[in-house]
């Protein structure tokens, strides 16, 4: 008896020790993992080729990629995406020739422009196809459409004019004639303005259109003398001021909302291609491309324009949004490689214009938008030649446990052809 009570006890010492050697080894693995930065990459799914725009619906956490169909180098295909996983939860071909979409919040329907006249009208929780709207005209360009919430009217530009739709039933309620050539759009719930950017053919003084964005009536003209060639535009409501960018000469114009009155123009550098509003901290950020292989992204105060300083980011950067929950500015950027052309995303502090992390990706961003509510940002570009997809077999894992397993983070993929949106987790970086 006396062995045997022996023997246990010997086996318990035993037991004890490897639970004791297990604890620190899990403490060890755990300190190290987390210690470890956060890969923010959720997931990597195929879109169609030519991805054009990219719009989220923060109440369904939707995200919504328009590009050319892969079937059908004429056809539109709207591709709806998992905003929380990354999962591509359908295709959908809806027309013919996509131009542009967007979200409008209050009804949950996604609008998408075509060249062929037609507005095709989905429901953001589903991706179904509700109705199609016929449209005058629309652009021979990229044509873009601006939601006009809380009006609940989707404006649409055209070769010369606006169609302002019903957000519910998608009727077009009135065109617009303009007198000039559309390039840009923007809307200020604040004063209920809808401004619209272009030029004239007989003219080289750009101008800025300025509607009800409840009637839709032109209320006032803004000449824009030294900016012959307006185009994309962002609103800052709480300093009441519009900014008009110039591809052409390379500037930013700064208007005020109420009055219309030009207050300074800013020379931003080589190729401006985008620009946003952080709000919360009162900036807006233009990225440019310095042409030396680098691209910069300058820093406005958003209340007198005046630049504030330039932060240099790798590569021509095409797209940038802001993540208002962290602060973050998010900047995709295209560099030229050997063979093929290579990604980038660099993430900023919004406060002091800092690059605190630059992730690469397997694709070439063409267009990014972020769910604020998720602080998840959706890229969609062009697939890089020779990367491969990759499964995921750890689909079953929840998301808080595979953000601190290294092993279970997804790392960058990409299709090997045509395009793919990369969904990131941008709430901690």
């Amino acid at each position: 008896m006396a062995g045997f009570r022996t023997y246990w006890q010997a086996q318990g010492h035993v037991a004890t020790r490897m639970v004791l050697l297990g604890a620190l080894l899990g403490g060890i693995a755990w300190l190290v993992t987390h210690n470890q930065p956060v890969h923010p990459i959720l997931r990597t799914v195929t879109v169609g080729p030519f991805p054009l725009a990219v719009r989220v619906d923060e109440h369904s956490h939707h995200a919504f990629v328009l590009s050319v169909a892969r079937d059908n180098a004429s056809a539109a295909e709207v591709s709806m995406i998992d905003t929380t996983t990354g999962r591509l939860l359908r295709a959908t071909v809806v027309a013919q020739f996509p131009q542009a979409l967007t979200v409008d919040k209050p009804t949950d329907h996604v609008f998408i422009a075509n060249a062929d006249n037609t507005v095709r009208i989905l429901d953001a929780r589903t991706g179904d196809v509700l109705r199609t709207s016929s449209v005058r005209a629309t652009s021979g360009a990229t044509t873009m459409m601006v939601d006009g919430a809380p009006y609940a009217h989707v404006f649409m530009l055209g070769d010369v004019n606006v169609s302002m739709l019903d957000a519910r039933s998608g009727r077009v309620l009135r065109t617009i004639p303009m007198g000039l050539h559309p390039q840009g759009m923007a809307v200020d719930t604040h004063t209920g303005h809808v401004v619209v950017a272009g030029y004239a053919d007989a003219s080289s003084v750009g101008t800025v259109r300025v509607l009800d964005a409840r009637t839709g009536s032109i209320l006032r003209s803004i000449n824009l003398n030294q900016s012959p060639s307006p185009g994309e535009m962002a609103v800052d409501e709480q300093s009441g001021r519009t900014f008009v960018m110039d591809r052409l000469i390379d500037t930013v114009s700064v208007l005020d909302a109420e009055s219309g009155r030009v207050l300074r123009t800013v020379t931003i550098g080589s190729f401006p291609q985008a620009l946003a509003v952080d709000a919360p901290t009162g900036r807006v950020f233009v990225t440019a491309y310095s042409g030396s292989g680098s691209g910069r992204v300058c820093m406005l105060d958003a209340r007198s324009g005046r630049l504030l300083q330039r932060v240099v980011v790798g590569g021509s950067p095409v797209a940038l949004a802001v993540v208002e929950r962290t602060g973050r500015v998010v900047v995709a950027a295209v560099s030229p490689g050997v063979g093929a052309h290579t990604g980038s995303i660099s993430i900023l502090d919004g406060t002091v214009g800092r690059v605190v992390r630059t992730i690469p990706v397997l694709l070439a961003p063409r267009a990014m938008a972020v769910d604020q509510i998720r602080a998840r940002t959706i890229v969609a570009g062009d697939a890089i030649s020779g990367a491969e997809p990759r499964s995921d077999p750890w689909w079953w894992v929840p998301l808080g446990l595979r953000r601190w397993l290294p092993f279970l983070a997804q790392r960058p993929g990409a299709p090997a052809t045509g395009a793919a949106a990369t969904v990131l987790d941008t709430s901690r970086l």
